[in-house]
């Protein structure tokens, strides 16, 4: 298939260029309108784990953009979808917080200021904290984090996106390995030990528990394992990293039950 035939068949407009790890093209695939990524680091697992964190979230019930992995002309990347209504705006996060880069406490304390404790804001940013500790997420930032505006000015959280920067996606199998059995992560709104204990002050202002706002109880060794295998339909991971991958959420898992 020739370069010009593929442009015509996801009807590819524009090349965004983006600094990053991949290159990013608005497109349309199978119908739907989203952006496809191919990874510029052939041995990235970026792709896959974006995959994966979709169907993660969708098990624990926590909205998160359609992420697919798919194949082209071009190389293996993955296709996330835009879900925000035609009646919507999309507002990320740094217009409303006024920063881009935030500790996880700082974005907790500011979104009970801006919100309060009683806010589905609040609510759904513990989600959204919490699943990016159960994945060791090192990426998130408030460009990674949007919200949907109505006409009559009504602001909610948007789903989740951009997590394939997660799991050590990015790392060569031997450091991906020996990093996920050691457990720590260290991402832009600070490591593993600053987003737990974030969570614990939010849950203890919230006076809740967190399995009120994530389903942990879903979560076991054999489902993860299916949903890496599921997502990797090129077997691009090998098995021992896979294993890795798996055991790490589910140790993340058992840590945040600890929460009380």
């Amino acid at each position: 298939m020739q370069n010009k035939e593929i442009y015509k068949l996801y009807n590819i407009q524009e090349n965004r260029n983006y600094k990053g790890i991949n290159n990013k093209f608005i497109c349309t695939m199978k119908g739907e309108q989203g952006i496809f990524k191919l990874p510029l680091n052939s041995g990235s697992k970026d792709h896959i784990v974006e995959e994966i964190c979709y169907r993660l979230a969708n098990l624990l019930q926590i909205p998160c953009v359609y992420a697919r992995v798919r194949k082209t002309e071009y190389g293996i990347g993955v296709f996330s979808r835009f879900e925000i209504k035609s009646e919507k705006i999309l507002i990320h996060a740094n217009e409303i917080y006024n920063s881009i880069e935030l500790s996880t406490e700082e974005y907790i304390k500011l979104t009970l200021l801006l919100f309060g404790e009683k806010s589905k804001i609040l609510y759904k940013s513990i989600q959204l904290l919490a699943f990016d500790f159960l994945t060791g997420q090192i990426d998130r930032h408030l460009l990674n984090i949007a919200f949907t505006q109505t006409k009559k000015g009504t602001l909610n959280l948007y789903e989740l996106y951009d997590n394939g920067l997660a799991l050590y996606s990015m790392r060569d199998d031997d450091t991906a390995i020996n990093w996920l059995n050691k457990g720590n992560y260290s991402g832009r709104m600070g490591n593993g030990e600053h987003v737990y204990e974030a969570l614990r002050y939010a849950l203890c202002l919230c006076n809740s528990k967190i399995t009120n706002f994530i389903q942990l109880d879903k979560i076991n060794y054999n489902v993860v394992l299916d949903i890496i295998q599921n997502s990797d339909r090129y077997e691009q991971i090998i098995p021992e990293r896979a294993e890795a991958m798996a055991k790490f959420i589910c140790r993340q898992s058992d840590k945040l039950k600890e929460l009380v």
